[in-house]
């Protein structure tokens, strides 16, 4: 049986991905098949990581407000002054949690620029190192509280226990974003082929 016309190959001419059968038009011109390659899909979405992040930080700078140092009659937060011997010298310490609450809206910023943006690798990185941060001075205000419970008697309190308990938060929340990857897809739709109109349309 002869192929229909069009059929046969034209010498020159580009091979067609789509072979021309008995009842079937030719594929319009530009036409692709489905292709079976895949792309990166869009940036993922990291709103557990990013909530993790907020979450560090907004219990830091609530946990400021909490004592840090109690008993023997005495209640302390992180915005009192605390007395230290350092070097043979005795030295005061004021509000240390102020550093605490500046690094706590840094690091809840670059959590709320995760969970706006998606997984923007930069932000994430810095993110785990302003969260490693966060953790060294949160554990850097314990060793102020307990300091100041040497020389003055009293125990460290739940507030200044949870300034090395919070970060951690932060850290794994920069941690899982960082390892969110994207999602490949099809670099190209099915294909797909126009009707036909009807003999003498």
């Amino acid at each position: 049986m002869a192929p229909p016309p069009g059929a046969a190959h034209q010498p020159g001419a580009a091979p067609t991905a789509w072979p021309a059968q008995p009842g079937l038009a030719a594929p319009p011109p530009g036409y692709l098949p489905a292709a079976s390659a895949t792309v990166q899909g869009p940036r993922p979405r990291v709103r557990v990581g990013g909530s993790l992040v907020v979450a560090g930080a907004v219990l830091a700078i609530i946990c400021c407000f909490l004592p840090w140092v109690s008993g023997d009659g005495e209640s302390r937060n992180g915005f009192d002054d605390f007395l230290l011997l350092t070097d043979n010298e005795f030295s005061i310490i004021s509000s240390p949690a102020t550093f605490v609450v500046v690094l706590a809206v840094i690091v809840g910023g670059l959590g709320v620029a995760l969970l706006a943006a998606g997984r923007v690798l930069a932000v994430a990185i810095i993110a785990i190192v302003g969260a490693s941060i966060f953790e060294i001075v949160g554990l850097a205000m314990i060793g102020f509280a307990a300091g100041h419970t040497d020389l003055n008697g009293g125990d460290v309190a739940v507030g200044a226990v949870l300034q090395a308990v919070v970060p951690v938060l932060s850290l794994a929340g920069a941690i899982v974003a960082t390892a969110t990857r994207r999602k490949p897809i099809p670099a190209t739709p099915a294909g797909t082929m126009p009707p036909v109109p009807p003999p003498g349309y």
